[in-house]
């Protein structure tokens, strides 16, 4: 689990996995016409992927047991739905 100080290394250190993946995933939707519709995304970190989705019309539940991660991921996707959970 992150602190506010990991939290910010981590998206900003290893964020560009999920900015390259969020395309990929999104891809695929969008070519079978899915153009909407809820994404749960499971480890959502600091909401890089969600921020990509919400931009392209999805819905968006994420997930993740960092309080940190999920205060960035509600700053930096605000219209989507970041959840804490206990592992």
């Amino acid at each position: 689990m992150y602190f506010d100080d990991l939290a910010v290394v981590h998206d900003e250190g290893f964020g560009d996995l999920a900015r390259r993946a969020a395309p990929e995933i999104a891809r695929p939707l969008r070519a079978r016409g899915i153009r909407g519709g809820l994404v749960v995304d499971v480890g959502c970190g600091s909401g890089i992927a969600a921020q990509h989705f919400v931009a392209r019309g999805y819905e968006v539940l994420g997930i993740d047991v960092s309080a940190a991660m999920i205060r960035l991921a509600r700053a930096k996707a605000p219209r989507a739905l970041p959840r804490r959970v206990d592992r």
